[in-house]
């Protein structure tokens, strides 16, 4: 801890122009803390963080729902969206109805057994199953379970083209860990979450409580985890009518990308020029690039009528931040105003 009070120290006192940007990197839902420990956490990101970045749509869950300090660092949050796989993975060869995922395999033995013995209880007990156990699942366990199957079922350590696979699957059964929900949302199959609980733990369940209650994810507690209960959740999550929301927002590797370089392009013109003319310049030669896609220019004279652009240099951090989000919440549909669109025009203009 010393160490790192050192680092963010140096860093606090390098001259302008020379100081790097100091970023952190959340999921959407955290563990929630005492008041006084989140309270302690936003003061050190007052103190040294330019950035927050919260990896989820700010729809689905909000910071504040789960760090009661978030408003007092709500000037440097921006939601990313969810950090999934590549849309543009291709297709995988093998093809599984039923995929039973635990994870990194820790915790994962009573998720795999319990699914393993709802098989033979549910309509797709002649589909095919992959059992996924996880890296750090007990080699005595595997061998239960190798030993427990039976037909066309395969069990493997781990699969690195799941999230490929599910997109192929009829129905996911896992835990509700951030990365195994975003593959499933990606994926938009049919899934039942069962969240881990253990020892206090309530990011899993506000996850997998949440889904459920938007009708994307049959959740079942870990209390309740029998071979009938496990059986009647596959089985009502293949008949169930999912309407995954058209423009949730699952690009967050990509957004996170376009955000950096916004702030360190935002942060190049004031060190250019402190003359706002200029910044409006800028502005307007972005401009002439997005006039060639009406629904992105229509966007742009919205942004400069609201008076958002001259931000980039009077008004500071909280408000370039603001006009971020003001663009990156208008991007649903086909208006693509992210950094694959943005950013390689403004690599020109200096």
């Amino acid at each position: 801890v010393g160490s790192e009070m050192c680092i963010r120290d140096s860093v606090k006192a390098m001259p302008p122009g020379h100081r790097p940007m100091v970023v952190s990197s959340i999921r959407d839902i955290l563990q929630p803390k005492s008041e006084k420990r989140d309270l302690a956490t936003a003061r050190l990101v007052q103190d040294y963080f330019d950035l927050v970045l919260v990896h989820g749509d700010g729809r689905f869950a909000t910071l504040d729902e789960t760090f009661s300090a978030a408003h007092l660092i709500s000037d440097k949050t921006i939601y990313t969206g969810m950090v999934a796989p590549d849309d543009a993975a291709p297709a995988v060869a093998d093809k599984y109805d039923v995929i039973v995922s635990a994870g990194g395999g820790a915790v994962g033995e009573n998720l795999l057994r319990a699914s393993l013995a709802a098989r033979e209880l549910t309509s797709l007990n002649t589909a095919r199953w992959l059992l996924v156990t996880g890296p750090n699942l007990p080699d005595e366990a595997v061998s239960r379970l190798r030993s427990e199957a039976s037909g066309n079922v395969e069990i493997v350590r781990f699969r690195p083209d799941l999230s490929a696979l599910l997109r192929q699957a009829r129905v996911s059964v896992s835990q509700a860990g951030y990365n195994t929900v975003a593959d499933v949302l990606r994926a938009q199959c049919a899934c039942v979450l069962v969240p881990f609980a253990a020892h206090g733990e309530q990011e899993q369940t506000i996850r997998a409580t949440r889904l459920e209650a938007a009708g994307l994810a049959v959740c079942i507690p870990a209390h309740d985890l029998l071979p009938a209960s496990m059986a009647g959740a596959i089985d009502y999550a293949c008949r169930q009518e999912r309407d995954y929301p058209a423009n949730l927002l699952l690009d967050g590797a990509v957004d996170s990308l376009g955000m950096l370089k916004l702030v360190a392009f935002i942060e190049r013109c004031k060190q250019v020029s402190h003359c706002t003319d200029h910044q409006v310049c800028v502005v307007n030669h972005a401009a002439r690039h997005i006039d060639q896609d009406d629904e992105r220019a229509s966007l742009c004279r919205q942004a400069k009528d609201r008076k958002l652009y001259p931000v980039f240099n009077r008004h500071g951090f909280r408000l370039r931040l603001r006009c971020w989000q003001w663009i990156r919440n208008r991007n649903t549909g086909n208006l693509q105003l992210q950094s694959r669109q943005l950013f390689p025009f403004l690599a020109d203009i200096f």
